[in-house]
């Protein structure tokens, strides 16, 4: 099965919080909310996953490629 998780906005709203960083990284506790929705597909065996990037797509890209390992990954912008 797969996933398609989109990271694009830029969340307006949540500014100042974003100005520097995408929501999707944006932590919660100890991970962000990129690492709880990919931990969480991982628990359901789902290991396809498809990240649709925009805004700051480099910090998402690089945290993707340091933290991720037990999936099969996608990145588009």
């Amino acid at each position: 099965m797969k996933a398609v998780i989109l990271a694009a906005g830029i969340s307006a709203r949540l500014r100042p919080l974003t100005d520097n960083t995408p929501k999707c990284l944006l932590k919660v506790g100890a991970k962000s909310i990129l690492e709880r929705t990919i931990d969480n597909l991982i628990a359901n065996e789902i290991n396809d996953v498809i990240v649709v990037t925009g805004y700051l797509k480099e910090m998402i890209e690089d945290f993707l490629q340091k933290k991720i390992s037990k999936i099969k990954l996608y990145i588009y912008l």
